[in-house]
């Protein structure tokens, strides 16, 4: 039987654990997934510590969450308001101890329901976290795009993205497959 995995608002009092809590899942992501030698970003050497400071600011400024699995704390991530439609996800993490559980899935998931008001979701990750890539596309995000010199993956979840974007890479991909056959049948659908 599967742990109940319960969404909490952090406070004040939880700094130095989610400060804790991203350090190692960060580093432990940086040693198991590092990207190859010619496409490592500068930002990769830098010490991956959030310091405390920062995670005050977060807490009072922002939606910032505690993942508990039987009162255990596991992981965390903060939230906040791009509009009045979108929202972004920010620092999603689970302790390397307790990913690979289904965890970041029902996660996401019981975000989606807390901010049931947002139509549009959208978020980051760096290029070399397949895992988080397939959690992501798993739970219907969709890459919409890079940022930071293509080191970083943009996602975006709504009710029409991934629904325009499979129309784009779809007629992408057939456009290529004629051109190659130097055929003149592709047809553009609005």
């Amino acid at each position: 039987m599967k742990e109940e995995l319960i969404i909490l608002r952090a406070s004040i009092d939880d700094v130095n654990l989610i400060s804790d809590m991203k350090t190692r899942a960060y580093r432990d992501e940086k040693e198991r997934f590092k990207p190859s030698e010619d496409k490592i970003p500068k930002w990769f050497y830098d010490e991956w510590y959030i310091d405390i400071t920062e995670n005050l600011r977060l807490i009072n400024e922002y939606y910032v969450y505690l993942l508990t699995v039987n009162n255990m704390k596991i992981g965390t991530f903060w939230l906040h308001d791009i509009d009045e439609e979108t929202i972004e996800l920010e620092d999603f993490c689970i302790l390397p101890e307790f990913q690979g559980r289904g965890y970041g899935y029902q996660a996401l998931m019981q975000m989606e329901e807390l901010y049931q008001s947002k139509s549009r979701w959208i978020l980051g990750t760096p290029f070399y976290s397949l895992k988080n890539q397939y959690l992501y596309e798993k739970a219907g995000y969709c890459k919409v795009g890079t940022a930071s010199n293509e080191t970083v993956y943009l996602y975006e979840k709504s009710n029409s993205t991934c629904v325009k974007n499979s129309i784009y890479l779809t007629r992408r991909y057939f456009h290529d497959i004629v051109t190659k056959n130097k055929k003149e049948y592709f047809y553009e659908y609005e």
